[in-house]
C-alpha cells in the first residue's frame, strides 16, 4: 500500500488522520508563551508584560531600561527601589 493510499484511509475512529508533517494550531499556555517570547524578542514591553504574573510584573516594573533589553545581564544596581 502506498503512502497516499495509507493518508486516503480513514481510521478506526471514523476520522481522515492528519497529514504526517502537519502543525496543530496553538492555543492555550503554548500560544502564549508563543507570544510573550515573541514580545521580548521585539523588545515590546508593553506586549510583554501582559504575559506576566502580578510579581513578575512588579518587579519587571522596578528594572531599569537598561536591565529590560533582552540579552544583557542584570548588574546589582538594575534594580530600581
Amino acid at each position: 500500500m502506498s503512502a497516499q493510499e495509507t493518508d486516503s484511509k480513514v481510521n478506526n475512529l471514523g476520522t481522515t488522520p492528519a497529514a504526517p508533517n502537519a502543525v496543530a494550531p496553538l492555543t492555550g499556555p503554548s500560544l502564549a508563551l508563543r507570544q510573550a517570547l515573541s514580545a521580548a524578542c521585539r523588545q515590546d514591553e508593553t506586549e510583554f508584560t501582559k504575559y506576566l504574573t502580578t510579581r513578575n510584573a512588579e518587579t519587571f516594573a522596578t528594572l531599569t531600561a537598561g536591565a529590560r533589553v533582552a540579552g544583557e545581564p542584570l548588574e546589582p544596581g538594575d534594580l530600581v527601589r
